[in-house]
Order: C-alpha cells, then structure tokens, then sequence
C-alpha cells in the first residue's frame, strides 16, 4: 500500500455569542482565496466546515498536499499578517 502524504489541519474557532454565523462567513470568504488558481494557496486540496450543536464553535477541516505545502501556507500567512499590521 503506498502512503499517503497529505496533512489533515484541524483548527477549532469559538465565537462570541451569537457571532457563529458572521465568523463563518467571514471564514468561508478567506477560503475563497484558497481555490484562486496560480494566485491560490499551492497544495491545498479542500476545506470543510462543522458547527457545533450548541452553536458557539466551529471547526474547519483542512488538507493540503504535503507538510510543506502546509508550513509553506503558514509562512505566507504569517507574512501577510505582519504587513497588515504596520
């Protein structure tokens, strides 16, 4: 069986009450960027969303390609913030 290199990120967001909605949304917009072809996020394959049944959590399952393509993305996140924030 060949293995497989893909990396699953899971990340958990708690919003403030009655804000699931509107963090959602604003989340699944960022997604958008992911899927904008050669300026999109190279190796990312999908994303999904899950609420919870009492409404104030959330969580987005990620996968990419590789490690790389993960830690790759990451960078680039964290480059963007730091711009953003000067």
């Amino acid at each position: 069986m060949k293995s497989s290199n893909t990396i699953v990120w899971i990340n958990v967001f708690t919003a403030k009450p009655g804000k699931l909605d509107e963090l959602v949304a604003i989340q699944a917009e960022e997604l958008l960027n992911f899927k904008k072809g050669s300026q999109g996020v190279p190796g990312w394959i999908s994303s999904r969303w899950h609420r919870s049944v009492d409404d104030d959590k959330a969580i987005m399952v990620t996968t990419f390609e590789s490690i790389d393509s993960h830690e790759n993305w990451l960078k680039k996140k964290e480059t963007s913030k730091t711009i953003l924030i000067k």
